[in-house]
Parts: C-alpha cells; structure tokens; sequence
C-alpha cells in the first residue's frame, strides 16, 4: 500500500514539473504590445514565432490563418537540443486582412501549439484621401485627369504626393513646387498624365490599370493612399497591353503545367516575353485544376512569385477583379532541379466561353519574406520573365447574346435652346443556350452497372426538355450505343419513346480513375434529332459496344440516388427489374435553353433615351450583363448642334486647317472673333482661348487621337466644327 502511494506522488511530480508545447509571438521589434503588429511590418520581414516544449531536434511548420480562414505558407525550422526553436514568419502581402489571425506551430508528430496575432492599420495612416474619379480612361487621363483630395490634415502643412503606377514604379508629383494644405487642413490637386515628376520627367507612363496616390507630410510620417483605374481606351482581345522590363538580365519561367498542356521551355532565355498563345488550354467553367511551375530564381535569398492574369471575360483587360492569381512562389531553384511551385486554380462559374488569353508574371520580391504579388498585368519589371497562353473556356450554361448597337445620332436643338430631347432604341437578342442537367455526381467507386440498363429522369412542371445530347459516365472507352428512350410506367421504364442506334461519341475525354484503377470517361453521345419532353419522368437505356471488341465497358454508378434506381433488362427492354444494389447511373443530359430572361441591358455612361441631351456631344455605352458578367458593350455618341436666333448665326467665313490635324490648328476668319473653346467628345472643355483677332491657331499635340468640337465665339453668336486629332 505505502509502495503504490509513492509511485503515485512520483508521477504526480513528473507530470508537475515537464514543460507544456508553446509558442509566443516576438513582436516586440516593432510594436510594444506583444502579439500585436502593424500590416507593413507583417510583410516587411515580419517577427519571430518561439517555441519551447517540442521534441529536440525536430522539424517545425509554422503556419499563419487569416480571419478568413485562409492560411499561408509553411514556415520551416527545427528545434534545437532543448526542444526550443525560433522561427521567422511574414505576411503574404503589404495589405493584410486586419484583426485577429491564427498561428499554428507543428512538429512532425503532429503536435501542434498555437497563439493569436492581431494585425492592426498602420498608425501614420491617417489621411483621408480620394480622388473624383475611381474609374478613368487613357484618353480622358491625359485630357481630363483626376482631383485628389485629403483631409484631417494638419493647417498649412508641407505635403508631397506620391504617384504608383499598376507595376509599383513610384513617382513624386510636381517634385519642384511646394504643395500645402489650407488653413482647415484639406487640400486639392490636379493630376494628368502629363503631369510633371520625378523620375519620369514631364509625362507618366501610359500603364493601364489600378494607380495609386499618396499624400504624406514633409514632417512627420503621416500619409494617406487611394486607388483608382486607368482602362485603355479601346480593349481588344486581339491586342493586350505589353509588357517589359527594365533589368538587364532574364530570369525564365522553366515550366508550366495546367490541364493539357505541359510546357517546358528554354532555362537560359534571354527572351524577357515569350508567346505560347499557340498552345492553348482546355478548361471547363466551375473546375478546378492543379497548376504547377518550375523556374530560375534571380538571387539565391530572394523568392521569386508567380502571377497568373486570366481574361476570363474577353473584355482585352487581363487585370479586373477576379482575374488575377497571386499563388506561386519559388526560392533558390535554378529552374531544371525540380524545384515546383503548386496550387489549384477553379475557373469561374460565370468565364465567357470561347479563346481567352493567360499571362505568367514572374518577378522578384525584396527577401525570403517580403513577397511582391504585382497586380497590373502591364507595364515594366524588374527581372523575371512573362509567358502568354490561350485557354479555350467551356460553358454550356451561358447566353449567347449581342447588343444591336445603333449608328452616332446628330440632333439640334429647338432656336435658342440649350438642350433636345433625345430618343433611341437598343435592343438585344440572345441564341439558344446549351443547358445541363446532372444525375448525380459524386464517388465513382460506389458502385459498377453493366448489362441492358435504364436510369430515369424528370422534366419540370411547366416545362419542355428539348434534348441533345446525352453524355454517360463510363469504365472504359465505347465505339457506339444504342439510345432508348421510354415512358414512364408507374416507377419503371414502360413504353418505347423512340429508338437512336449506333451513336458514335463525339469525344470521350478522361475524367478520372476509380481506387481500382480504372480509367473513367465521359462519352458525348449526339441525339441524331432534337427530343421534345414535356413535364414528367422518362426513362434512358443504354445498349453498349465497347471500342476494343473483347473489353467490358461499365456505367459509372453512385449510391446518392437523384430518383428511381437503376433498372435491368435481360430481354433487351421487354421487361424490367429494380436493381438490387440500390445505385443510380451517372450521366448528364444537354439541353437547348433560353436564357434570355437572366440577361440584363445597363447604362455605363451617358443619359438614357428621351434624356434632355446637351449641346454638344455625348457619349453613351451600355453593358449587357449575365450573372455580373459583361457579354457585350454598345457606344454609340449623340451630338447635339445648336440653333440660335434668326440674327444669332456667325456670317464670317472660316478657314479651319489641317484637318484632320496632329500638332497645329489653324482659324482664320474673314471677320474677327472673340475667343475659342476646344471640347472633347464627351463634352469636357479641354481649350478656352481669347483671341479678338482674325487668326489664331491650337497646339493640339497633347491631345490624344479622335474626335472634338471647336467653338468659336463672336458678340455672343457661336458657330461648331468638328476637328479630327490624329
């Protein structure tokens, strides 16, 4: 009895006194509360994570959750003797995801330890700036350029504004003037393309895609950002923005693997844009696909990333919402040693069909922690290299649809009259859809059908099926069926509908394997003629021929049941029996459909018809829309002239030349005139000259190319023309 009491307060003891798994996170290098960082300090080589309890000698990952519940990368290291280690973790990106985040520590046991960090807004991030337009073309940037503004600024402070272009070249603004905030503290500026800088000099790149503006103070750290974007002016899908670098050397992308296609190129490149849009991809909407890279890193203690642009709707801007991949990440590779970088990649339910274009960025980041993840599919970099690849995009469940845009509308107004009432039509029409129905989709191993089978299907109330297509899920490759379809007879297949003997599949693509090892196929059977179902259940038999005499083929089964099981048939359809296994076949059936009612038409820019339209031109697009995708855009420009009085009208005669034009503007008149308005054709004034002359002339050669409306004005008489800028 003594002795068992002793070994009881002996192992009380041990357990007492052995150190629990921990981790703490040291933030104390740049926050004063522990656990707690800025963003930019999280990405900007981050903070050490210490363990101490885990095994001596081990391997420890370290991985960090955002609120999200999206992890990063593994950190890696390894305890030492004492089961104690420190490793160094960061951020994924300058701009993280505020408040609390979960980091895990784990040793090859599967023993883990985790701490909480808390990731707050940088504290000198105080200014309250925008600017007047978030979206903005070329054309009217360098015409009509942005105001920015800011506020909680402190009275008569020194500013300076900070200029990023989508590539994360930087600029200061007006470097050689002083930029002061007014007594309440806010402040305006007027920003152009043209605007003066530093570096660049006396115009900014033409980049398209998301800038960003910086005001900060000249005496403390305070500052303030925002973002708006630049679209070109006229995106096509045949001619994407370029894209260069301004490093000496390249640093190539080795290999690309995605669905069908695997891509090794040159290691020893010097080409900084290779084009491979002759290799193209075949993707479906709604899957998901593994993509893996392989490349030559540019210095051995920096990561290299991996952007991936996908246009998926074929609207010529590689970079929108949604577009953009920021996944792939590789250090220390020279590009033929296996060294990959992998993640998953799910093309959008809503991606337009047809040929898309694909862009690898590659490029360097600052250490092993400070990623870069480039956001503009455009512009210049630093090192690395861009690789171009086409995606063909499937999508049965999505309209085919087009706008009627209309011709340019001119007008006048009423004698005197500042406006006119503007009418038109637009109209849209979409083709039939290819629609989908699947019976169900899950675990190929649970179950294999063979032999003379019926699986059912139901048409909705109200409803007619028109039928395709019928795609089955099969063990193994067929040459042909024999299509049957049946009414239905009280839960089992009755009369014969209508018979299609030896189909031939039009493909059949590989869609897996079975944990036996059996390859798995979708076969693509085209129904000789449409079949028109009205509501009710039906029934599909197949008769099967495998492609290789001799070979079994299977219909791929699944015990998710979508209705009525399977059935038999040992007689070719006489009679029938439930199948015992209590399996449904997996097929899909294809359908024509109209989808014209989930398509919407909507006003981008511009008035809507029977608006009171101003004098001048305007220009008016609409979008049509399908499930926050753009099918189809119409632009179109109503100009409207205006008539005066009866003794309003300029009786000079004018000499208006070059024009078209591309630097000078010369106007002469018979008579003298006051002074000259130049306006663009979405009605902003972009000249207004005094002249009292006869004669002037218009250094246009800022101006970017199209069309604009030159007023000239007498004792207040006016009289239009129209001026082509080349």
């Amino acid at each position: 009895m003594i002795k068992n009491v002793c070994i009881a307060i002996l192992l009380f003891a041990c357990i007492g006194t052995s150190v629990s798994q921990q981790i703490t996170l040291d933030t104390s290098l740049v926050y004063s509360e522990e656990g707690v960082i800025e963003e930019f300090w999280y990405w900007s080589g981050g903070f050490p994570v210490i363990g101490q309890g885990f095994p001596a000698n081990t391997e420890i990952n370290v991985v960090a959750t955002d609120p999200e519940g999206i992890p990063w990368r593994s950190f890696e290291g390894f305890t030492d003797a004492s089961g104690n280690f420190s490793i160094q973790i960061s951020a994924k990106k300058i701009n993280s995801i505020l408040g609390e985040h979960t980091v895990v520590a784990e040793d090859n046991n599967g023993s883990t330890a985790s701490a909480t960090l808390t990731v707050i807004a940088n504290e000198n991030d105080v200014f309250d700036v925008s600017v007047d337009s978030n979206l903005i073309t070329m054309s009217d940037f360098e015409t009509s350029g942005i105001t920015v503004s800011a506020s909680g600024l402190d009275p008569n402070e020194e500013l300076y504004i900070s200029f990023f272009l989508p590539d994360e070249r930087g600029a200061t603004i007006d470097h050689l003037t002083q930029k002061f905030a007014d007594a309440n503290g806010n402040f305006e500026y007027f920003i152009s393309r043209f605007s003066p800088s530093f570096p660049f000099g006396s115009e900014l790149p033409s980049v398209t895609g998301v800038c960003r503006v910086t005001i900060s103070s000249s005496v403390n750290n305070n500052f303030g950002s925002t973002n708006f974007r630049v679209l070109p002016n006229n995106p096509d899908p045949s001619n994407y923005c370029e894209i260069e670098t301004t490093a000496a050397s390249v640093y190539p992308i080795t290999s690309f693997i995605f669905g069908n296609i695997n891509n090794n190129s040159d290691p020893n490149s010097s080409t900084y844009y290779e084009d491979f849009t002759n290799l193209t991809v075949e993707a479906t909407a709604g899957e998901t696909y593994s993509i893996s890279l392989q490349g030559v890193n540019i210095v051995s203690f920096q990561g290299d990333t991996y952007t991936l642009f996908i246009d998926w709707n074929q609207n010529g801007i590689l970079d929108e919402e949604g577009e953009i991949y920021s996944e792939g990440y590789i250090f220390d590779s020279n590009g033929v040693d296996g060294i990959t970088t992998n993640f998953d990649l799910t093309v959008p339910e809503n991606a337009l069909p047809g040929i898309t274009r694909l862009r690898i960025l590659k490029v360097k980041s600052a250490n092993l922690y400070s990623l870069f993840w480039p956001s503009g599919a455009c512009g210049a970099y630093s090192g690395g290299q861009v690789e171009d690849y086409s995606i063909l995009v499937e999508n049965n469940n999505f309209p085919n649809c087009e706008i009627t845009c209309i011709e340019d509308i001119t007008t006048s107004t009423e004698p005197g009259a500042t406006t006119a009432v503007v009418d038109y039509d637009l109209l849209y029409n979409c083709e039939l859809s290819e629609c989908e129905i699947d019976y169900p989709i899950g675990n190929l191993d649970d179950g294999l059908l063979f032999g003379y089978l019926a699986n059912d299907f139901d048409v909705e109330v109200g409803t007619t099926l028109s039928l395709t297509q019928v795609i089955p899920t099969l063990i193994n490759k067929i040459g042909s069926a024999t299509i049957t379809f049946y009414e239905d007879n009280g839960g089992e297949p009755g009369t014969v509908i209508t018979a299609f003997n030896d189909v031939v599949p039009t493909s059949q693509p590989l869609i897996g394997s079975t944990s036996f090892g059996w390859d798995v196929f979708d076969a693509y059977l085209e129904l000789p003629s449409t079949l028109e179902f009205e509501e009710g259940k039906y029934w599909i038999s197949l008769d099967i021929i495998a492609e290789t005499p001799g070979d079994y083929v299977f219909w791929s089964a699944n015990t998710t049941q979508t209705n009525d099981v399977t059935y038999n048939s040992a007689d070719q359809g006489v009679t029938w029996t439930a199948n015992s296994y209590n399996f449904d076949g997996v097929f899909h059936l294809i359908y024509d459909c109209d989808m014209s009612q989930d398509v919407t038409i909507e006003l981008i820019e511009g008035l809507p018809s029977g608006s009171e339209f101003p004098i001048g031109a305007t220009v008016i697009s609409y979008d049509l829309i399908y499930d926050n995708l753009v099918l189809d855009t119409c632009s179109f420009t109503i100009m409207v002239e205006e008539v005066l009085g009866q003794t309003d009208y300029l009786d000079h005669n004018f000499n208006i030349y070059p024009n078209p034009t591309e630097n000078t503007l010369f106007i002469s008149s018979s008579e003298s005139f006051e002074h000259i308005i130049l306006y663009s054709i979405t009605g902003k004034e972009v000249f207004n000259k005094t002249v009292s002359s006869k004669e002037t002339q218009l250094n246009v050669s800022s101006l970017s190319q199209g069309i604009y409306i030159l007023q000239v004005v007498s004792k207040g008489k006016s009289e239009t023309f129209r001026i082509l800028k080349e």
